[in-house]
Formats: C-alpha cells, sequence, structure tokens
C-alpha cells in the first residue's frame, strides 16, 4: 500500500513539473524523463486528484479539450500549490 502511495505521489509531482513547463523542448525533455506526456499529466491533475474532482466537474471523463484543460489548470494553479 505504501508503495503504491508513494509511486501515486511521484507521479503527482511529475505531472506538476509537466502543467508548470510552457517551454517546448522542456516540455520534450520532461516527458521523456518521466515517460508520460503533457496531456496525461494534466488528466492525472484535474481526474485522479480530490482537487481536480472538486475544482474541474466539467473536464470529468476526458471531458473538454486539451489546451482548455491545461488553460483551466494553469489558471487555478496557485490554488492546487496551497491544497
Amino acid at each position: 500500500m505504501a508503495s503504491s502511495a508513494n509511486e501515486w505521489l511521484l507521479y503527482t509531482e511529475q505531472a506538476e513539473a509537466l502543467v508548470e513547463a510552457d517551454d517546448p523542448v522542456a516540455i520534450a525533455s520532461l516527458e521523456t524523463k518521466f515517460g508520460i506526456d503533457q496531456q496525461t499529466a494534466v488528466s492525472h491533475l484535474i481526474e485522479s486528484t480530490d482537487w481536480g474532482a472538486e475544482n474541474f466537474p466539467q473536464f470529468q471523463g476526458g471531458q473538454g479539450k486539451f489546451l482548455e484543460r491545461l488553460a483551466a489548470l494553469r489558471a487555478r494553479w496557485s490554488d492546487w500549490k496551497e491544497a
């Protein structure tokens, strides 16, 4: 159980880094390093966290376009960092 929790926390930290990145070269580097893409990172934070589910019900179940989801997440980013 602890291993799964630790893996989830690591994945969440990696997703945070990808959401914060806005330079295409940095994004590509992080995607290679972590083995996940920015779209998956956005989905993880929106759909796999209580905060994401509470704040973005309109984006659950893969709803919305990637850039809309990313922009909405970034618009509330300070809230995420305080949660």
